[in-house]
């Protein structure tokens, strides 16, 4: 028996549903070709999820295709909702958004000859990567504001949370990583912070520098904090958690007395 399918076009199913990852269905199909309409949000340039290779899986590739088109039409899908970031998740305004675009959408199915009858294609699900973290940079915090770079592997584009010791049960969400490989944070110890403010108001005083040596004398060893050659050091211990997992954990220091001689 041969089969031969050629000039055929793919139908389109109603987007009535919120789809999210690991939904199934026509639909999935369907907002996939209209994705791959545009270069910019395109699922694959090759193979399954490719243009006329649409499935109707809803995997990462698609997901981070609707979150590319969730921000380059932010001012219709995100800003209305009060979101900063894109979602992957295709509800109300962003399926408004998708039909508008996808009315006179028609993509020809591809041309398969074949002796055999043809099995249908299954997706293959790509691995998901958890976070890793292999390096915090600098080690060493000498200031009261200081810019880390978290390096490691598995950062989402948007909406990784950074959570360390020192930031409470919530941590810092929203992070981006442009490479997925990097988090860059702004830091500020707690203690620190607290420690600068009390000094600030010695600040141009002759009472400052026996102030600052006050201060720092009377931070003691206890739950983070060790005294390490006269110094009181302070350990911070983060991990960063996105929507494929939890990482590991890595530790930076910081050094109390440099932090407070910068102010």
């Amino acid at each position: 028996m041969i089969l031969v399918l050629a000039g055929a076009w793919s139908t389109h199913a109603a987007l009535t549903r919120t789809l999210r990852l690991g939904d199934r269905g026509a639909d999935v199909r369907e907002l996939q070709q209209i994705l791959n309409t545009d270069t910019e949000t395109r699922i694959s340039e090759s193979g399954i999820g490719a243009p006329g290779y649409e499935s109707e899986y809803f995997g990462i590739k698609t997901q981070m295709a609707v979150r590319k088109f969730q921000q380059k039409y932010a001012t219709e899908i995100l800003t209305p909702a009060g979101l900063m970031y894109p979602t992957g998740i295709v509800a109300a305004r962003t399926i408004a958004k998708l039909l508008t675009l996808g009315q006179s959408v028609v993509t020809p199915a591809p041309v398969v000859t074949s002796s055999l009858p043809v099995a249908p294609v299954i997706p293959v699900q790509q691995p998901i990567e958890k976070p890793s973290i292999s390096s915090i940079s600098p080690s060493v915090v000498t200031s009261l504001r200081q810019t880390l770079t978290i390096a490691g592997s598995g950062f989402t584009p948007y909406g990784n949370t950074v959570t360390h010791s020192t930031s409470g049960e919530y941590g810092i969400g929203g992070l981006s990583s442009a490479d997925g490989k990097t988090i860059t944070l702004d830091y500020t110890h707690p203690m620190a912070q607290s420690l600068a403010a009390e000094l600030l108001k010695y600040k141009n005083t002759g009472q400052y520098s026996d102030t600052l040596k006050a201060i720092t004398g009377n931070i003691g060893s206890g739950g983070t904090v060790t005294v390490q050659g006269g110094k009181p050091i302070a350990r911070v211990v983060l991990n960063v958690k996105n929507q494929n997992g939890e990482s590991n954990t890595a530790s930076f220091t910081v050094d109390m007395s440099a932090v407070l001689k910068s102010i």
